[in-house]
Parts: C-alpha cells; structure tokens; sequence
C-alpha cells in the first residue's frame, strides 16, 4: 500500500502510468478454511478497509481526480470437501499412463497406444469431464497450448481429483461459468461511466485490452476484446 502511494506522488514525469498490485487474501484463506468460512469473511473485510483507505489518499492527491482505479480478481472460489473425491485410479490401469497430475483440471499423459482406452474409462464417471486436448470446448480457452497434455479431465465444481484423498476446503480451476467462480470487477475514474453497471458477464481476458485502451497502446494478439460500454467515448 505505501509503495503505491510512493509511486503516486511522484512528478508527473516520473509517475507510472499503470501501476498493479495482488493481494494475496482473501486466496489464502478461501484455500485454507474455505470460501464460506468466517476466516475468509474477516479477510474479505479488511481487505476491503484497506483498499477504502487507498481509494480515499489517492483521490486526497493534487492529480486524484485523473486516476482510473480497477478492483478485481484473477478467479472465484468453490468449497470442496473429502466427501466429493474422484479417484482416477478406480477406472485407469497402472500401465496407460505415463504420468497423471491431479490438479483442476487433472492432466493425463498416457502410454503409447492407449489414449482411446483412458478416454472410454473416463467417459461417463459421474462429476468429471474428459477430452482430448484438442477436444476441450473453445469457451474454456485451454485445449490449444501444447503444453497441455493430451488428456484433460476437469471435475464438476466442488469435486476433487486426489489419490490420497487429502482435500483443501476452497479451490479453483473448476469452469469458470459456473458462479462460485465468478469474479467482482469495479472500477472509477475520468475514463469510466459513472453509475453505469454492466447487467451481462464478461471474461476476465477482457481486462487486459480494455487497460492497453486506457493506455492508449496496441495489444498483443489474445482472447479478450475491450468493454466498450463501461468507457467514455472520446
């Protein structure tokens, strides 16, 4: 929080244009105690004086009124529990894979020759999904990268894949469009509409061309387009 200040009342000539920060609460405590716990609610509320405290000293600056300030999320939190466990084990044999990462999604790296095996075993397990890497729906925007192994199986929200049955009380990585996982997004400034709230959801890969707009910069190739409607037009 100070360094944000420090940055700020620089001169204008040394000043960032864009300055970022990540918080790491309420995450930690979503994953330790869960996203409904009062853990979680204490954290989300001082959190929240905290940003009212920065809000309030950077508006207090000579230049306040020309800052555009965004609170955000990079993803929600779903409650998980020992009770909701796939074990992938129960359905492949030991000699089709040559390695398996139980994580959201889980990734399976088969054997020569056995892809067709794991994907039939797999297929109709109750609270998991599973494709071929080139096969994951195109909303997700995942299955395109190579490093993605050729097997990708994500549980329904709230279920985990785990051998070992040891489970963490909040997790993510489950399909965004379900709404545990979405994420707040506001913002206020000289570049925002003021009172404007946008009724419909968008993607979080839309926030980065819609900062590059405020910045006045071209950006790379991605998945997301700028929201238009919650900016001033020139």
């Amino acid at each position: 929080m100070a360094e944000i200040e420090r940055l700020m009342k620089l001169p204008e000539a040394e000043r960032p244009r864009l300055v970022m920060a990540y918080f790491n609460e309420p995450d930690h405590s979503g994953h330790s105690f869960g996203p409904a716990s009062k853990q979680t609610r204490t954290a989300v509320e001082s959190l929240d004086r905290l940003l009212g405290m920065l809000y309030a000293d950077l508006r207090a600056l000579p230049h306040g009124d020309d800052i555009n300030f965004i609170v955000t999320s990079d993803h929600g939190m779903a409650s998980t529990s020992p009770e909701r466990i796939i074990r992938l084990s129960e359905y492949l044999e030991a000699d089709w894979c040559e390695r398996v990462l139980p994580d959201l999604p889980a990734l399976i790296f088969p054997k020569k020759g056995h892809d067709d095996d794991i994907l039939r075993a797999l297929s109709g397990v109750p609270h998991l999904r599973v494709w071929r890497r080139e096969d994951v729906p195109a909303y997700l925007r995942y299955g395109s990268n190579p490093n993605v192994a050729p097997i990708v199986v994500l549980p329904d929200e709230g279920w985990t894949v785990s051998e070992d049955g040891r489970v963490i009380p909040g997790n993510h990585g489950f399909d965004p469009t379900q709404p545990e996982l979405y994420v707040p997004f506001r913002a206020a400034g000289p570049d925002f509409r003021r009172g404007y709230v946008k009724t419909e959801i968008f993607d979080n890969t839309c926030i980065y061309p819609t900062l590059c707009r405020l910045l006045g910069i071209e950006p790379a190739p991605c998945d997301g387009e700028v929201v238009e409607e919650m900016l001033i037009s020139e």
